[in-house]
């Protein structure tokens, strides 16, 4: 199928600031503007390696050798500016990215590699590891487990009928397998573990894991991160929550959204609150968005508020219906959507909240595109300058996201070892 390259593609640049050694982070190698937060500085530090031009999209500093800035690192105080390709203009991959190679999806359309760690913000998050596994089958059970921050891996198998939001503790892996029984349908089916009526609650907690569930119904939110660190979100399916599927805000910082289907959907991912106080959100909110599919959601695409910078790459965005939106930025949000795929989207990102803001709109945050990819679907509009990101990527050619995404997205089989399930709810597998 014919498709045109958008024509809100724009080419990345960035200026360095060399502050010589005027901080800690400078000492260790990482150059960072004397003006960012501590915050931003922490990050860079944490990230320890440089990112050479061919890795960031950025230009070399002049003087500096091929491939690098000034001092072979790309700092905070580095921008990427919004400078639009003219309708038409084909743009190619930035020097030394292998098209089909991607740290953020890792392969070629039909087997995109889908890692066992998170990509991005919340790379190092290791939920359970190292703690014992606990099968459980009823909300009771569920609600018993995830509760404190001891390490603990908490296998969820069947539907579970929750009453409201489950809080979760720091140090936690939920994750659903499959059922295999034959109750679940036909025999030999597989069907993933499902949460309904209700849904998870990542408080205040720090190092916590979600994987493999079906989340619907919820009276509030299928999935609310709230003032949590260290938070990975994959692959799971994500719908019909009465507020959103999937909010992240509270100060909750370095997160990681992945291989994810939402639908059935009108507000479906925030990043920041609502019209509240920005203080618990400033410096924080740092999330990164990949291969998720959304499809026919009508809003928050997702929508960002105060988050600097947010990442938001190689998603599928499908049949979005009319007068809805796709990517947002507001309220001193930065935000990069690279490479996503977009599909009968009429309104693919802006900066600005709501579906008429625009980069005039006094709410407007920064928003940078690039090698995007649409079909049958608006131009985008762009506006303002994005921090880098404080690690490598190469994302897959938009082309490849379609297929990629809606093979790969929500819940992978994951079957119960045999004589597990109701009979040990709440017990610890040995």
């Amino acid at each position: 199928m014919a498709r045109a390259r958008s024509a809100g593609t724009v080419i990345v640049t960035s200026v360095a600031l060399c502050v010589g050694l005027a901080t800690l982070a400078a000492c260790a190698g990482v150059e960072v503007d004397e003006h960012a937060s501590p915050a931003t500085t922490e990050l860079y530090q944490a990230t320890g390696r440089a990112r050479s031009s061919t890795e960031t999209g950025t230009s070399s500093t002049p003087g500096s050798t091929p491939g690098t800035t000034g001092t072979g690192l790309a700092g905070p105080s580095s921008s990427a500016t919004a400078t639009a390709v003219p309708p038409g203009t084909s743009t190619s991959p930035t020097p030394g990215e292998a098209p089909g190679t991607s740290t953020a999806g890792g392969g070629d359309t039909g087997d995109v590699a889908q890692p066992d760690e998170p990509f991005g913000f919340g790379q190092g998050t290791t939920g359970g590891a190292g703690g014992p596994t606990v099968t459980v089958s009823s909300s009771p059970a569920l609600v018993e487990a995830a509760a404190g921050d001891e390490p603990l891996v908490i296998e969820v198998a069947g539907t579970v009928a929750l009453d409201g939001m489950v809080p979760v503790g720091s140090n936690k892996t939920v994750v659903g397998v499959a059922r295999t029984d034959g109750a679940a349908g036909a025999a030999g089916s597989v069907e993933p573990a499902e949460l309904v009526g209700g849904g998870l609650h990542i408080d205040a907690a720090e190092n916590v894991i979600v994987q493999d569930l079906a989340i619907s119904g919820s009276a509030g939110d299928d999935i609310d991160v709230d003032g949590a660190t260290d938070v990975w979100i994959d692959h799971n399916d994500l719908s019909a929550a009465a507020d959103g599927a999937l909010d992240i805000g509270g100060g909750s910082d370095r997160v990681t959204v992945s291989w994810n289907h939402f639908h059935d959907q009108d507000q479906t991912t925030r990043v920041g609150h609502g019209d509240g106080p920005a203080a618990p959100d400033t410096d924080q909110l740092r999330v990164t968005y990949h291969h998720n599919w959304f499809q026919g959601t009508a809003r928050h695409n997702p929508s960002v508020r105060l988050g600097h910078p947010v990442h938001v790459v190689n998603n599928h965005f499908s049949d979005i219906p009319g007068g809805g939106e796709g990517v947002t930025s507001s309220d001193d949000a930065g935000v990069l959507v690279e490479a996503n795929a977009f599909e009968n989207v009429a309104d693919p990102f802006h900066p600005g909240a709501g579906t008429s803001a625009g980069a005039d709109d006094p709410s407007a945050g920064s928003l940078v595109a690039r090698d995007n990819h649409l079909e049958a679907s608006g131009e985008g509009r762009t506006g303002g300058t994005v921090l880098p990101l404080p690690y490598a990527s190469t994302p897959d050619p938009a082309t490849s996201v379609e297929a990629a995404v809606t093979t790969g997205a929500g819940p992978r089989p994951r079957p119960l070892p045999d004589g597990a399930g109701e009979a040990h709810d709440g017990g610890v597998a040995g």
